[in-house]
């Protein structure tokens, strides 16, 4: 016993005047980390060799210790070699698959030369066109590099197809005049991390920037004028996704206000800007813009409490959206606003249908109202677009068709082509009517009038009502081509439980009402809707499936970085087809322009 407890001491003495290293400060996580990190590392170097090898001897760490046969060398060169050359392939090809995703997106605009050539003729344009894109909330500049990349190519393409000498006689007098006008696209900057501060704000910064814009562009393009009495002629175009649509409303009108002098004369009205420029407004477009707000247009419908604390959240924007104050209402029905846009010479709103939409609904997007029946006409043109991975399946389809004999089967037939593009409707224009104006007495200096607790009373939710009534047809009557879009086949979709299904239309003894929830019926039974019949065809979907609700940013093939620009990329037949449209009408602007401002539905 006493031999244990000196033997016991001796050991506690060593122990002592042994000195282990200090690992009080390794964190355990950090440990589990590193290991992980340093075995996966040795792990991807025994797949390497043993790819090389053809054997599991790496995994064993045993590797042959014997010398090669020339035969062995020289086809192992062989294999590296195939290795390689894979790689390299596949390198390539994410290569390319990235350098389409990653903004700006490379153009392809042809040799040099033609280039040079067509420059040189736009130098001295007789009229240059802008458009301005706008991005939405809590946007950028870049959000919309794709579709601002496609509307610089298709404007390129327009005017060198009119160079072309090949064209008739005929259409010489119009390519000459094409020739001559040239177009700035410009995504505007001035509101990136500045969208929080309401719509006033983002439009006051917004017209100072379409001025700045508009004199350098133009400095640009006619250096040397120094004649005072020389006007040169330019368009303004606007396109405005989201919240961006918003603040083009609010800017154009102050624009004109501020800086712009009416002038009408026998070629027609127009403003004279800066004393130097006479300027046009030719075509006026918004991709899902909540016209009439958010507030009673939410996804999921909430309580006027819970509207009021997510107006609060989003600070001064949110309390426009949410309509704590009346400053939506005003610039719908209050000629200082509706005037400007109502000589726009196209207007047009594109919205996503059967409930794609988380942040805009279909009904703000295209101001739908429940109460309004207001007449929209449907459009009797072609508006089928297939999405991408389509498009690539009936390429590919033709090319082996190509090679087969003509007899095929049933099941070769290709399958029918999903629209994108479900329904296109424009508004007809009442003509010799006079705009709305405010009623209210309370009507401050800043054009809005500050809200109440009533309006969170039951008599405040029907004025509340009444005011989205009052509000689309306001709009509707200045004229406008509304387009819905259906881009559930790029979106992920899951089938409703058969619990939580609720009775279709179709079930019920009324046939009639099948008719309101089909969309596609409505086109071949009748030619116009009134605004309360379409609201409910393209409100909800009618079958049991619903769809994940991101169309918000995929109508317009957001871009910011390049996941969201594939997260994304099934839009991007939507953009191709709006900056198709949209680069046709503004080169279609006509001089002089139409003295009775004749509307979209004059062209129809």
């Amino acid at each position: 016993m006493l031999s244990g407890f000196i033997l016991e001491d001796h050991l506690q003495e060593v122990i002592q005047n042994v000195s282990f290293p200090n690992i009080e400060g390794i964190n355990y996580c950090e440990f589990c980390v590193l290991s992980t990190m340093i075995l996966g590392v040795i792990w991807f170097l025994c797949i390497s060799i043993s790819a090389v090898t053809s054997s599991a001897d790496a995994f064993r760490g045993v590797l042959p210790l014997k010398k090669f046969h020339p035969d062995t060398l020289k086809d192992l060169m062989t294999r590296g070699d195939s290795i390689r050359t894979s790689f390299r392939d596949s390198f390539s090809s994410t290569t390319d698959f990235l350098n389409d995703l990653e903004p700006p997106f490379a153009l392809h605009n042809g040799t040099d030369g033609e280039e040079e050539a067509l420059d040189t003729i736009m130098r001295e344009p007789d009229v240059t066109h802008f458009l301005f894109l706008l991005h939405g909330h809590r946007g950028q500049s870049k959000d919309l590099g794709y579709m601002k990349a496609m509307m610089q190519k298709l404007a390129f393409v327009e005017k060198k197809r009119s160079n072309d000498a090949s064209l008739t006689t005929v259409n010489e007098t119009r390519t000459q005049q094409i020739l001559r006008q040239e177009m700035v696209v410009h995504s505007a900057i001035c509101n990136e991390h500045k969208t929080k501060d309401g719509i006033r704000n983002g439009g006051d910064r917004l017209v100072t920037e379409m001025l700045e814009v508009i004199e350098t562009e133009m400095n640009k393009r006619h250096p040397e004028s120094s004649s005072d009495d020389e006007f040169y002629d330019i368009t303004i175009s606007i396109l405005g996704n989201s919240l961006g649509g918003l603040y083009g409303r609010y800017a154009i009108a102050k624009f004109v206000e501020r800086h712009c002098v009416r002038e009408s004369d026998e070629e027609g009205a127009c403003w004279i800007v800066g004393g130097k420029y006479r300027l046009f407004l030719n075509v006026f477009c918004t991709t899902a813009t909540p016209h009439l707000g958010v507030s009673k247009h939410t996804y999921f419908s909430i309580p006027r409490t819970a509207e009021i604390a997510a107006a609060h959240a989003l600070r001064d924007t949110g309390k426009d959206l949410f309509r704590l104050n009346d400053l939506l209402h005003t610039m719908a029905t209050c000629p200082t606003y509706l005037e400007p846009l109502a000589n726009f010479r196209k207007r047009i709103a594109y919205a996503n249908a059967f409930g794609t939409d988380f942040p805009v609904p279909t009904a703000t997007a295209a101001f739908l109202s429940e109460n309004s029946t207001y007449p929209h006409h449907f459009v009797d043109e072609s508006m089928d677009v297939v999405p991408e991975q389509q498009q690539q399946q009936q390429q590919k389809q033709r090319r082996i068709g190509k090679r087969k004999s003509t007899k095929q089967s049933k099941n070769d037939v290709e399958p029918v082509q999903k629209k994108l593009f479900i329904a296109a409707l424009h508004t007809p224009r009442a003509h010799n009517e006079t705009l709305v104006v405010p009623s209210k007495s309370e009507t401050n200096v800043e054009g809005t009038v500050e809200s109440n607790s009533s309006i969170s009373n039951t008599a405040g939710e029907t004025e509340h009502k009444d005011e989205f009534h009052e509000m689309s047809e306001s709009l509707d009557k200045l004229g406008w081509k509304k387009v819905f879009i259906d881009i559930r086949s790029e979106l992920p979709t899951m089938e409703i439980p058969k619990t939580f299904r609720k009775r279709r239309l179709w079930r019920e003894k009324d046939p009639k009402s099948v008719e309101t929830k089909c969309i596609h019926t409505l086109k071949k039974r009748r030619t116009s809707l009134p605004s309360k019949d379409l609201a409910s065809a393209v409100g909800a979907p009618t079958d049991n499936r619903v769809s994940w609700p991101l169309g918000h940013n995929m109508i317009v093939a957001f871009s910011r970085s390049r996941m969201s620009t594939f997260m994304n990329k099934g839009g991007r037949p939507v953009v191709d087809a709006v900056a198709k449209e949209l680069v046709e009408d503004i080169f279609a602007w006509d001089f002089p322009p139409l003295s009775d401002k004749q509307s979209i539905d004059d062209e129809y």
